[in-house]
């Protein structure tokens, strides 16, 4: 198949938190997430080709709009954190990777690697049991309009019958290449994060996850965000001081 356009790549990211609850600890956590995403894609940030969220881990197939991938990808951290402040610590530690990806062969076989990891991680016997992926979109049992298929469907046929029949039998197959390896090994967040890391997150919109927990806008003016790189990814270290600690906080506030 042919290469991407360079100037458009895709990239596969993966979020994990250190939070013993993991990154999803229940049904309302997955919902805000979504909104989070939702946030992201309506104002033109990213597009969505795919994601699978498990208890422990965030992996999506996106394609960003613009040239600020590492600064969406702190907002979309920093206001999940304000959520994720409801089971009570102040501190949260995300693991994140970025690969890019700019061959379509390796952008659909990555597809099919987040629709089959809840099977290969034996949270289910059938990729259908599972209920936080992309899979049933893309199969035509449901309708989510911030995920964008077209992208990824024009690849099989023109014809949209053809074209998601064809993309159910190659979803039959193993995935070809490792991509928790290239994760490992190919993390390219250094290069978006550390330049997104001296911009100030834009708090000009209320974010979904800040309005189902009550939180204003002095709750974003109090956290901190501090990055680190470590072998094979970066450790993005999210926390909300009081009011009467703030003034002895060093650095700047994202």
């Amino acid at each position: 198949m042919p290469n991407l356009d360079e100037t458009e790549p895709c990239y596969l990211i993966s979020i994990e938190a250190s939070d013993q609850n993991g990154l999803f600890d229940c049904y309302r956590d997955y919902l805000v997430f979504m909104s989070l995403i939702q946030d992201a894609v309506r104002s033109k940030q990213v597009k969505v080709y795919g994601f699978c969220w498990l208890k422990n881990q965030s992996l999506m197939l996106l394609q960003p709009e613009n040239k600020t991938l590492g600064k969406s990808l702190l907002a979309l951290l920093k206001r999940y954190h304000f959520w994720i402040l409801q089971r009570g610590p102040t501190t949260t530690e995300f693991k994140l990777q970025i690969a890019k990806l700019t061959e379509s062969s390796t952008v659909l076989d990555c597809l099919r690697f987040l629709h089959q990891r809840a099977v290969n991680e034996k949270v289910v016997d059938d990729a259908m049991d599972y209920h936080w992926h992309s899979h049933h979109v893309y199969s035509g049992f449901w309708s989510v309009n911030w995920l964008s298929t077209n992208y990824i469907l024009d690849k099989f046929a023109g014809n949209r019958l053809v074209a998601m029949n064809r993309f159910r039998q190659y979803m039959l197959h193993s995935h070809r290449l490792n991509f928790d390896q290239i994760l490992e090994i190919d993390d390219c967040s250094a290069d978006y994060i550390a330049s997104a890391s001296k911009e100030k997150i834009s708090t000009a919109e209320t974010s979904v996850a800040e309005v189902n927990s009550n939180y204003h806008q002095s709750l974003m003016d109090r956290t901190q965000v501090w990055i680190s790189r470590a072998e094979t990814h970066h450790v993005i270290r999210i926390k909300v001081y009081e009011k009467s600690c703030l003034r002895l906080v060093e650095g700047s506030i994202l």
